[in-house]
């Protein structure tokens, strides 16, 4: 299943047994008992199919050698199906960001060199990231907050907005208090819980399974699944790509699990 628009441990350190409203004894032999016959009819559900991911090209070349506070990387983006090179720590944590945001499409690190006059000079500059969206297109630059404060980066900024204005993108620029939030937090949670890919069959078992269930938070659907790891991938998956309709911006486990869409659509 693809998101609406676009083709364990528990966060804090919690553990998955700890909820405010837990399901009863016989809610979980019910649930457990409707899981369980689905793997025994089709133990071959169970098995998580490998994927493979390609090294997304960039514009240039990102790693830097010698500087001890350089984290470089690649990260494994679900959405780009690809190994995205970040080269720090805040360009990593955006890239879950990125995971989590329904609107974006696709994205790209070091998309191309732009070439702009400012501080009195032309210069040659990379933006961090270029996210595409069904609307548009959107240059992204990643700074710690204290680094923005500089007279020439605020001038290259505003050059770079001018740049991607005149030609119907945007640009924005993301700090340290945009990215380390609550969808943060739920983001690398739930990836942590994806390994490989689902079966498509299982996916829509799973489906039609949560759209059967009274309604009912997202807490207690992960607690009625603490013995099938295949399930909470899906369920991960699902929320993830915005299907179940929770808010990233929140913390997720008291929230009312609302399935967006019927399954396919």
């Amino acid at each position: 299943m693809e998101r609406k628009n676009r083709n364990p441990n528990m966060p804090g350190g919690k553990q998955a047994s700890i909820f405010s409203h837990p399901p009863s004894s016989s809610e979980q032999r019910e649930h457990a008992a409707i899981l369980e016959k689905i793997f025994l009819q089709r133990p071959d559900l169970s098995q998580l199919l490998p994927v493979t991911f390609e090294h997304q090209p960039t514009s240039r070349k990102v790693i830097r050698k010698g500087n001890r506070d350089h984290h470089v990387g690649l990260f494994a983006s679900r959405l780009n199906k690809a190994m995205v090179p970040f080269e720090s720590t805040l360009e990593k944590q955006a890239c879950f960001i990125f995971e989590s945001h329904p609107e974006i499409l696709n994205y790209r690190s070091q998309p191309y060199a732009v070439s702009l006059f400012y501080d009195g000079k032309t210069r040659t500059v990379f933006p961090d990231f270029e996210l595409e969206t069904a609307k548009r297109k959107i240059l992204v630059d990643i700074r710690y907050e204290a680094k923005t404060r500089k007279p020439s980066f605020q001038e290259r900024c505003h050059s770079l907005g001018f740049f991607a204005e005149q030609r119907g993108m945007r640009y924005t620029l993301m700090t340290e208090k945009m990215i380390r939030d609550t969808r943060l937090t739920n983001t690398q949670w739930l990836l942590s819980l994806i390994n490989g890919q689902a079966q498509p069959e299982l996916i829509e078992i799973i489906w039609r399974w949560i759209l059967n269930l009274q309604a009912l938070d997202f807490g207690k659907l992960f607690n009625l699944t603490s013995n099938f790891p295949q399930v909470r991938h899906v369920i991960a998956c699902l929320a993830v790509d915005g299907h179940l309709g929770l808010d990233m911006n929140h913390p997720l486990l008291p929230q009312i699990v609302r399935p967006v869409f019927q399954f396919g659509e």
